[in-house]
């Protein structure tokens, strides 16, 4: 591949070409967001590398961004790729996340730094302060049966303060990770990878979708 044969270079022989050629694999196996992020860590990495005597130039600037024309917030997913993004989660916390995420409408920062006094199972409802949503203002929900369900089977200690997260002391943070390995599961199922999409998208999909029901 090509992005094997990029690593086995040595840096002050890596060329324009090779780069465009390993950013078209990254494309092709994880979308033009995924291509655009490496792009961006590899040309942070000849900047250090410059500074260091290590090269010259830096060849990734005069490559082009793979998410160059992608217009922001304008994605609504189609019922049947919302339903493959559901279809490939895992019974884990991203998992989780992405479908409380789809379920509610919420921002991902309200879900992911989900708080368990935030929650009251048996009463069905969600409450998240001013200092957590972006209009500073208090979000009370009631929570649709599988909302809550789904919070009932995520794993809870006693010492644990967030829902989700790596040990319940801090939010859900392996946002990228854990996209890449969700696309990558929804290509593998499919046979080809869902055209780009966002995290966000899912809170325009939901609305767009309560819209249609006459919500």
């Amino acid at each position: 591949s090509h992005w094997a044969s990029l690593r086995e270079l040595p840096i002050g022989n890596i060329k324009r070409a090779n780069i465009a050629a390993a950013l078209q694999e990254i494309t092709a196996k994880h979308g033009r967001v995924a291509a655009s992020r490496a792009r961006a860590n590899l040309s942070a990495l000849f900047g250090w590398a410059m500074k260091e005597g290590l090269c010259d130039v830096n060849p990734v600037i005069v490559t082009n961004d793979p998410a160059a024309g992608i217009t922001p917030r304008e994605r609504v997913l189609e019922d049947q790729e919302l339903r493959a993004v559901w279809n490939a989660c895992l019974d884990d916390p991203f998992g989780r996340v992405i479908k409380l995420l789809t379920l509610t409408g919420c921002r991902r920062s309200e879900i992911g730094d989900l708080k368990w006094s935030e929650v009251d199972l048996d009463s069905g409802v969600m409450t998240i302060p001013g200092t957590r949503t972006k209009n500073r203002r208090t979000l009370t929900l009631t929570l649709a049966p599988m909302a809550i369900d789904i919070l009932r089977t995520a794993p809870r200690r006693d010492d644990q303060t967030f829902v989700f997260g790596k040990n319940g002391s801090a939010g859900f943070n392996a946002w990228s990770y854990s996209q890449i390995s969700l696309n990558n599961r929804i290509a593998g199922t499919a046979g080809r990878p869902l055209p780009h999409w966002t995290i966000h998208d899912l809170r325009r999909t939901a609305a767009s979708g309560m819209g249609a029901l006459g919500v």
